[in-house]
């Protein structure tokens, strides 16, 4: 009997894709998204999924509940995603990612206490590391409102599986790009919008030299090792922090110039950091994912180059579904 997964923000970019992976590997597959404006969710983005969607919002337990019931793992990915936006309104960032997660612990626990809980985290939760990699230990310290809340949602799955009967994980990733993300503006998902001007022709603006180094994390590692979580014991798993990390390190720079040579219509330009932008810039980000790699027996494998050809044809073949 296959294992039932219900992925809320599904069908937003990392939940549609995990939806869509899971279900070829051959697992039943629930999804709800509250299809909240700005958010980046777009039912385009789960065309050819065959399981059970629910428009729901976290925050409303009462809507989803019988849907949690008899889950083997709930993967949670709802909620907003914008550092920006968690600056300029940080009740409503606190309202959708840290309330939102805490309702949605409790009803888990009430309805699929025997279940996995996974927490969808993210490198923002770090900020600034002095001492990279950053490892599963390393100190946080955010930077935004964003990383805050989404650290305190981390907490209150972590603290539930230590002093009640739920068995939680978190897994942070990083600076994840592929198909199905939105493409609208610039407010998460860097790469993604470059790619975007890139291919409207407009140049693409780098701070500095753009030697700040990031691992851009394919969508398709990501969903691979969700679906190997999904599969072990829920106590193995159980109070785990897991890093996603990517199969190459490349600076800012790099990254910009692979998008224009793929695209071929524009170029990159630099210009001095604002200093808005400075205040805010945590440098070189490098994650430890060893203990993912050893626990799911996973690792990163899409090169740069690759996942940007998939990502340029996925939108070129689809550009009027997203922009």
């Amino acid at each position: 009997m296959s294992r039932k997964v219900l992925v809320t923000g599904g069908a937003g970019f990392v939940g549609s894709n995990l939806a869509l992976d899971l279900e070829s590997k051959g697992f039943s597959v629930s999804v709800i998204d509250g299809l909240i404006e700005g958010s980046g969710a777009n039912l385009f983005n789960l065309e050819g999924f065959t399981g059970e969607f629910l428009e729901a919002d976290i925050r409303k337990p009462e809507k989803y509940q019988s849907l949690l019931r008899d889950q083997d793992v709930v993967i949670h990915l709802a909620g907003h995603v914008s550092h920006v936006d968690s600056m300029i309104d940080p009740e409503n960032d606190l309202n959708h990612n840290t309330l939102g997660t805490l309702r949605l612990l409790y009803s888990f626990k009430d309805n699929c206490p025997e279940a996995l809980f996974v927490y969808g985290g993210t490198r923002g939760q770090y900020g600034k590391v002095l001492n990279p990699p950053a490892t599963k230990d390393t100190a946080l310290h955010p930077t935004d409102i964003y990383g805050v809340n989404k650290t305190a949602g981390e907490q209150y799955a972590l603290v539930l599986s230590r002093t009640s009967n739920i068995k939680a994980c978190s897994v942070r990733f990083t600076n994840a790009y592929g198909p199905r993300h939105q493409m609208k503006h610039s407010k998460w998902g860097i790469l993604n919008w470059f790619l975007r001007l890139a291919m409207d022709g407009q140049d693409l603006t780098v701070y500095g030299e753009g030697e700040q180094l990031r691992e851009y994390a394919w969508i398709g590692d990501i969903t691979n090792a969700f679906a190997k979580l999904c599969n072990i014991d829920p106590l193995k798993a159980n109070g785990e922090i897991l890093n996603l990390g990517a199969a190459e390190r490349v600076s800012f720079a790099q990254m910009s110039e692979k998008i224009v040579n793929i695209v071929g219509l524009s170029k990159v330009v630099s210009v001095e950091w604002p200093e808005d932008r400075k205040s805010i810039e945590v440098g070189d980000f490098i994650s430890d994912d060893s203990h993912s790699r050893e626990l799911l027996s996973w690792k990163p494998s899409l090169a740069i180059d690759e996942g940007l050809r998939r990502t340029f044809d996925f939108y070129n073949k689809h550009k009027s579904r997203y922009w």
